[in-house]
């Protein structure tokens, strides 16, 4: 007996009863490819492909904006609180995480430990656009 159409009745119900688990777990599947282009979008300024990394930024927080307007018992999916921990604390919290985006991208770690805190501005605004988009997508 062929079951995947039940599997996926059955997935399509979870998804419709719970937005706020749907939106969360898309906004995990988001956070590496986001927190990398928030990284190289900052650090490497001079570098040609720039303007893709803040194109695709732009996208993905149109996606999340949306995915915010997702209604649950508590207002909204995403709290700011939710999207700073997803987007800043866990990727770029600790100055060993820092570091290792550092390695990964060639940019020196002084250079990225000395910007913490102007990195720390920019990806708040990033997460700020997102919040500020939900009421007009």
């Amino acid at each position: 007996m062929n079951t995947l159409w039940v599997r996926q009745y059955i997935r399509d119900l979870a998804e419709a009863a719970f937005p706020l688990d749907v939106s969360k777990r898309k906004l995990r599947e988001l956070q590496l490819p986001i927190s990398q282009h928030l990284f190289k979008a900052f650090y490497l300024k001079d570098d040609l492909a720039v303007q893709h990394w803040r194109s695709e930024l732009s996208g993905w927080a149109v996606t999340l904006a949306r995915l915010n307007n997702t209604k649950t018992k508590s207002g909204r999916a995403f709290s700011y609180e939710l999207l700073y921990q997803i987007l800043w604390d866990e990727p770029f919290g600790t100055e060993e995480d820092l570091r290792t985006l550092a390695r990964l991208f060639g940019v020196p770690a002084k250079l990225v430990l000395d910007r913490k805190r102007e990195f720390e501005i920019f990806v708040v605004t990033f997460i700020g656009a997102i919040t500020s988009c939900s009421r007009w997508v």
